[in-house]
């Protein structure tokens, strides 16, 4: 697993996340305050099963969101996480990524075993 945290919120204007861990998996984020809620937005490749989460966080730990929703647009996915109030001030975006180990073949003989 590998941790992002963003924590300068205001640069979070849909624009692409500049962070070499993320050099070969873009992601768009945006944050804005409206109708008395804070909504996340991330823009991900179709194929996105590195992300394992992704929120706000204060004092390192998760806020819980009023709601989720997943949807597309321009061969993307969009992920959006609303809060209630605006959650802007005092808080971190976190980015919670897989990364997949290269496999490595071990060569070794199978030789007759008695089993119990």
């Amino acid at each position: 697993m590998q941790n992002i945290e963003l924590t300068d919120l205001s640069k979070l204007k849909g624009g692409l996340i500049e962070d070499e861990r993320l050099k070969d998996f873009p992601i768009r984020a945006s944050i804005t305050v409206e109708n008395k809620q804070t909504v996340v937005k991330l823009l991900l490749p179709e194929k996105h099963d590195q992300l394992e989460f992704f929120g706000l966080f204060r004092n390192d730990r998760a806020i819980r969101p009023f709601s989720e929703e997943e949807g597309g647009e321009d061969g993307m996915v969009s992920s959006i996480v609303t809060y209630t109030g605006d959650q802007t001030k005092g808080t971190f975006l976190g980015i919670i990524l897989r990364r997949m180990i290269d496999p490595k073949t071990i060569d070794f003989e199978f030789k007759d075993i008695p089993l119990p």
